[in-house]
């Protein structure tokens, strides 16, 4: 069984991957340019200096006054006074502002040790500057009136020029950089496709199948092309009439017609049938004269065995045109009325009516009213979004069609 979230999420890597191009561009260009940037800046070094603040021994203590203590000292090491005796110590020109820029103060596990790194731009200087603050904390700890009560201070690791580590890795922030830059991107165009509401360029019927609470398959070249025939035996065989709706693009019977072609795999007579209330557009696409057909039919200006004829592509469908409406005939529900007649009478094993694009939406539901039982959706994923797939499926639903399935053509 597929695990719905692995599903989701390798489908959200694969959409990833459709942009990689864009994904792979943007990361270098951003990687570049820090690589750029961190290059021309200066070498930055730091250098650590621990100090150690304790109590007298014959005080008692489990840890948590000495910790108290070292707290309340370290407090002092980015305090203006002890700032600027410490700049003073080291012989270097620094403001307040940039001194606490340059100095971080930490704590060892073990109460009473604290770390004072200072960065540079050299080694000596890192070095120097952070002795000399870890020297004025001694100075501040002893100086102060609670030394007198047994509270006194070391230096027990002074920075060397040995233990100075450089700072500056231009390509390892640059890496860093394409890598965020990638995944900002990556995730960007994936949230920008579905925040203008279109459904995902490499699992449409995933998505589609989601919104419309019905399953659907994927036609598209490439994509699924051989699972028409399995999609119609598992949810559309036992189902006498079957109404495909195309949804998007220029007005097509393809879906129509290639489920036509799998119904006549698995039964004796198939009929396809013409259910455009707008421009006829079957005949056309299967190379059938329009007349005679439906409209002949209702009028009785023709048998229903004269209309009917085979679809000429090699299958077991047979077809029936739209017809030449005469003026004043039969059209909208009492056409559509006299058509549920027609095929009641036409024996067929399965009946599929195609409305395509050609027909206006009052039109469709119209159909999809008459024949409300399997409504099985042509989607062209490119030309129609969430929001108007979701509103046609609302209004279907309130015409009493049943919407079964769906087919991705584009």
């Amino acid at each position: 069984m597929t695990d719905p979230m692995r599903s989701e999420f390798m489908t959200h890597l694969r959409e990833m991957r459709r942009h990689l191009r864009w994904i792979l561009a943007a990361a270098l260009a951003v990687g570049l340019a820090v690589l750029a940037l961190r290059a021309a800046q200066a070498d930055s070094y730091r250098s650590e200096a621990t100090v150690r603040i304790f109590l007298d021994s014959e005080l008692a203590d489990d840890g948590s006054v000495t910790e108290f203590q070292t707290r309340a000292f370290a407090e002092r090491v980015l305090g203006e006074q002890l700032i600027t005796a410490a700049t003073d110590r080291a012989g270097v020109d620094l403001d307040v502002v940039d001194a606490r820029k340059r100095i971080d103060v930490g704590f060892k596990d073990t109460p009473g040790f604290v770390v004072i790194t200072a960065s540079a731009t050299t080694e000596v200087g890192a070095t120097e500057l952070a002795n000399a603050f870890a020297d004025e904390l001694v100075v501040a700890v002893l100086a102060d009136p609670s030394a007198a009560g047994g509270v006194g201070a070391e230096v027990i690791d002074a920075a060397t020029v040995e233990t100075t580590k450089s700072t500056k890795r231009p390509l390892a922030d640059a890496t860093f950089a394409g890598l965020l830059t990638a995944l900002v991107v990556g995730e960007g165009i994936v949230g920008w496709r579905r925040l203008r509401g279109r459904f995902s360029p490499v699992d449409p019927a995933g998505d589609v199948s989601r919104l419309i609470g019905a399953p659907a398959v994927d036609l598209r070249a490439g994509v699924g092309s051989g699972a028409l025939l399995p999609f119609h035996l598992e949810y559309l065989r036992s189902r006498p009439v079957l109404t495909v709706i195309q949804v998007g693009g220029t007005p097509s019977v393809d879906v129509a017609r290639r489920i036509g072609k799998a119904a006549g795999d698995v039964h004796r007579r198939v009929l396809l049938v013409d259910g455009d209330a707008g421009p006829p557009v079957l005949h056309t696409a299967l190379g059938q004269a329009l007349g005679p057909g439906l409209a002949e039919v209702a009028t009785r200006n023709a048998t229903l065995r004269s209309a009917v004829r085979p679809a000429g592509d090699g299958s077991r469908m047979a077809v029936l045109t739209a017809g030449n409406a005469a003026p004043g005939g039969r059209a909208g529900s009492q056409l559509l009325d006299e058509t549920k007649r027609i095929l009641r009478s036409a024996g067929a094993d399965q009946v599929v009516v195609s409305v395509t694009q050609a027909s206006s939406r009052d039109e469709v539901l119209l159909v999809g009213h008459a024949f409300p039982d399997a409504v099985v959706l042509a989607i062209d994923s490119r030309a129609v979004g969430t929001e108007a797939l979701r509103s046609l499926v609302d209004e279907l639903h309130r015409v009493d069609a049943a919407v079964v399935g769906a087919v991705i053509e584009r």
